[in-house]
């Protein structure tokens, strides 16, 4: 029977990081008295009073994220730990960071504890055993560990990479919005910004790129999607194959333009290919009179990405 349970604790901590807690342990047959003599003769470790530690388990992002969870069952992986989890881009001094109902208790030994009255389960998910902020209420939550400039890089990307989708932010932000945060102003306005940017009125050439591109089995790209790795200023590139993260930029201006444009332009270029996009840039005439060129430049590239 001894064996039978000790079988059975093991599973039960390989699923979660080499943690348990002692109901846990008494509902797999073992006894009270054994969990206390295996933790007084150190072969298990007492990570709190509702948390034990089984022999090599190795400390990391997830173990602490899994024993604050089994310490506080409402606890939810959020914030900058959320953001990891979901492999966000740009991400800066992550620590263990959980997100519980306000009404809970404020103190947990495992992680960074932030209270919400307004965290509904349209915005928690699961990554393996942890409950975790969906990736749309993780980008809502990072306007709060970063400066703002950071925040819109991290949603830029999300945006660009087809992994968000800015009606999605809009519905989170409608949910919590009432809950008093400072940071709910800088939020809507980052939505309305790049909502506005979807009505931008095509050129002529980026009409003419739509109608190239519409004719052969490449599927239709992105348009007007925020621009990655910039942060100057708002900046959104013409067209986007985001999944692929191969950007079109359809370049109308002639050779003897601005000085100054064709500078930024460069520099444009070169924080999207730093953040791991190619850039393409076609110009009129090669739109217009060499449209094999430009869709073989395409193809090789997306075929390159994949």
């Amino acid at each position: 029977m001894a064996r039978n349970a000790d079988l059975e604790v093991a599973t039960i901590g390989a699923v979660q990081y080499g943690l348990v807690t002692p109901a846990q342990a008494s509902a797999a047959g073992m006894s009270r008295r054994t969990v206390t003599r295996r933790v007084a003769s150190g072969l298990w470790e007492r990570c709190s009073t509702r948390v034990i530690g089984l022999p090599l388990s190795e400390p990391c992002l997830e173990r602490a994220l899994m024993a604050a969870q089994l310490h506080q069952p409402g606890a939810v992986a959020s914030h900058r730990a959320a953001a990891h989890l979901h492999e966000f881009p740009l991400l800066i001094d992550v620590l263990p960071e959980v997100t519980v109902e306000y009404r809970d208790s404020n103190r947990n030994p495992f992680a960074r504890l932030h209270r919400s009255a307004d965290l509904c389960a349209e915005d928690v998910v699961r990554i393996g055993p942890l409950q975790v902020t969906s990736i749309s209420r993780t980008a809502a939550d990072l306007f709060c560990s970063y400066h703002r400039a950071r925040g819109e890089r991290i949603v830029d990307d999300l945006l660009l990479s087809g992994r968000l989708a800015i009606d999605e932010l809009a519905a989170t932000h409608d949910r919590y919005a009432g809950g008093g945060r400072p940071t709910t102003v800088i939020v809507r306005e980052v939505i309305a910004d790049r909502s506005k940017r979807a009505d931008i009125k095509r050129s002529r050439l980026e009409a003419a790129f739509l109608n190239l591109v519409e004719g052969t089995e490449l599927a239709d790209p992105d348009e007007q999607v925020p621009l990655p790795g910039w942060i100057e200023e708002p900046g959104h590139a013409d067209f986007a194959y985001s999944r692929a993260r191969v950007i079109v930029e359809v370049d109308g201006r002639r050779w003897h333009g601005h000085r100054e444009q064709f500078e930024r332009d460069r520099r444009r270029d070169n924080a999207a290919q730093v953040a791991g996009w190619i850039v393409l840039r076609f110009t009129w005439e090669q739109v217009k009179h060499r449209p094999e060129y430009v869709l073989q430049t395409i193809r090789a590239a997306l075929q390159q990405a994949a």
